[in-house]
């Protein structure tokens, strides 16, 4: 095994302050030891000549791979990996802004657990929201004590920054370059690591900044195009992702951890699951996912309070369990608002309405 702890690549293709400022963030904030793999997609001079410069200067290990056309993001990280050899690969996009920690937090969340393989840091681009008055090193600064430790599973990992385990490329290759230039490369990674085994995380502790869509500019129309194109040919291999809530009212213990189950592996095949829930029994504590979104709604206007919620959500749910009959009964009553299709759960008994075949 390399002592490279990780190979880190980075496509480039002109955006050259961007770049500049990508890699002086890593001389600054990496700890891990680490490799540089810069694969320039046929930049224009000026970028070309400060990544050549930028090699020459040996302020850390460089390789540096040069195209003669833009091969696009997703061939350029399968040229990185081929070469790699290090126990761990980070995908990282140019337009980002990494620190301190942000490698090694990565690192301990994916050494935690064997059947991790790909982890993403935290990120502008996975939901948090900067207050205006902070600036990027200081909202770093606060994650980390916020944070620290916290690591949730995820239904697909997103590639700006991607971490990956060696075991992980030893078993089902690079990016599939049927993508292109980009869009969905990583999601489609993500499914075909969890179909050998292993887990996308979200290392919350660690943070990048990244500057979306950067690489396509203003060319709105043709990302769009791109991007729908991409999404069918992902849904077509893995099928397109469902909308599913319970409403759990009364329910007996032995249903509720049934529902739990079901619910944890209806996410870890990238569904988006609610559960509202009349009682906070605690079970979600170890199902700890970024695809499962838990309520405790108060008894008294259980089943008014799971109503106005489906109904005020602008994308409508595909199954919609409840044992409450009044619940189920206005669901049916205003189907045409919802669109959903609800299912009675017997919230008493052993049988239950739960099925793996429900799509």
């Amino acid at each position: 095994m390399s002592q490279l702890f990780c190979e880190i690549i980075i496509p480039v293709w002109n955006q050259l302050e961007r770049t500049r400022r990508c890699l002086t963030s890593i001389l600054a904030h990496t700890r891990a030891p680490y490799r540089l793999l810069l694969i320039d997609n046929a930049s224009e001079k000026p970028t070309q000549q400060f990544l050549e410069q930028f090699r020459r200067k040996g302020l850390c290990p460089v390789t540096l791979i040069r195209n003669e056309e833009n091969l696009g993001n997703v061939k350029a990280v399968n040229q990185g990996i081929r070469i790699s050899n290090a126990p761990y690969v980070c995908a990282l996009d140019n337009d980002t802004m990494v620190f301190r920690g942000w490698l090694e937090k990565m690192i301990e969340a994916a050494e935690s657990r064997k059947e991790i393989g790909i982890v993403n840091p935290g990120s502008n681009s996975l939901g948090y929201k900067k207050p205006w008055y902070l600036s990027w090193s200081r909202f770093a600064e606060q994650v980390v004590v916020r944070e620290k430790g916290r690591v949730i599973e995820m239904g697909t990992a997103t590639g700006f920054c991607m971490l990956i385990k060696r075991s992980v490329i030893d078993q089902i290759g690079g990016w599939c370059e049927d993508y292109g230039m980009g869009y969905y490369e990583d999601r489609d990674y993500s499914r075909r690591a969890a179909q050998v085994g292993f887990l996308c995380v979200h290392a919350r502790e660690a943070f990048v900044y990244h500057e979306e869509h950067a690489s396509f500019g203003k060319e709105n129309a043709k990302r769009h195009t791109l991007s729908l194109a991409n999404r069918t040919l992902f849904e077509s291999r893995f099928g397109a992702s469902k909308r599913i809530i319970y409403c759990l009212k009364d329910v007996s213990c032995e249903l509720e951890a049934k529902v739990w189950e079901e619910a944890m592996g209806l996410a870890r095949e990238n569904h988006w699951i609610w559960i509202l829930r009349s009682r906070n029994s605690g079970t979600n504590g170890e199902w700890n996912h970024s695809n499962l979104k838990v309520i405790t709604v108060p008894r008294p206007f259980f089943t008014w309070a799971c109503l106005s919620f489906i109904l005020k959500k602008k994308k409508r749910f595909h199954k919609i369990y409840s044992s409450d009959r009044r619940l189920i009964s206005g669901l049916r009553r205003f189907k045409q608002f919802h669109g959903g299709e609800p299912v009675f759960l017997n919230g008493t008994g052993k049988q239950h309405a739960l099925s793996s075949t429900a799509f």
